[in-house]
């Protein structure tokens, strides 16, 4: 690009230069509110929606990790050892960093895993630490799936701007236990859908399942 648009320059087509100032200030410009998505609503006088936050996917990881180990706790109580499934790899990724646990047994027997697939999805299907039909027999799980974020209604802007509440379009369907998953327990509990929220915006909701006595 920039031998082509220097070639262009050396060629008398001035209009490159005003081109390339204005590109930098808009890259400046933006740059600022996508590294930190508080500024939009400091600007606005209203924090957005938390499903319209620009980084509402790299955000509350440490409290949806939180969530979720509070779960697998309330599990324990059992008395059967109790570990955690996700529905995404990321999601296996995320906790094992935020849980104290998780990270401890990180080279050993882990303590999150990503649900097993039948072909290689991640690469944690090629890790055989990670296959907890091998090494956790008769235990219990946590299982983890991520709702799709709601969609603000038609106007939603015209209301956040004015410090409205939001609308919300019908919400989808909370994710169910994969089909393989389910095979693996004895009995599989819904929990619920939980929301997780950091200074009064809901950033994720995720859904969880209680799993008896892995087969």
């Amino acid at each position: 690009m920039l031998l082509y648009w220097d070639a262009r320059w050396s060629g008398g087509f001035r209009p490159v230069k005003p081109w390339l100032v204005t590109g930098i200030v808009l890259g400046i410009v933006m740059m600022a509110p996508m590294h930190d998505s508080g500024l939009i609503g400091k600007l606005a006088g209203h924090p957005l929606p938390g499903e319209m936050d620009p980084l509402r996917r790299v955000r509350a990881w440490k409290e949806t990790a939180a969530a979720v180990e509070s779960a697998r706790e309330e599990l324990l109580k059992k008395g059967e050892p109790a570990f955690i499934i996700t529905d995404h790899y990321g999601m296996a990724g995320e906790f094992s960093f935020y849980l104290p646990d998780a990270r401890a047994a990180l080279g050993n027997i882990p303590l999150v895993y990503p649900f097993i697939q039948a072909a290689p999805g991640n690469q944690f299907y090629f890790w055989p630490a990670y296959q907890y039909t091998r090494c956790r027999k008769g235990q219990n799980a946590i299982y983890v799936a991520e709702l799709d974020p709601y969609s603000p209604a038609k106007g939603w802007i015209s209301r956040w701007l004015k410090g409205l509440e939001v609308q919300y379009e019908t919400p989808p369907a909370p994710p169910s236990v994969s089909p393989s998953v389910q095979k693996e327990f004895e009995t599989i509990t819904d929990l619920g859908v939980r929301e997780i929220k950091v200074n009064g915006r809901v950033l994720r909701r995720i859904r969880l399942f209680e799993c008896l006595n892995l087969r």
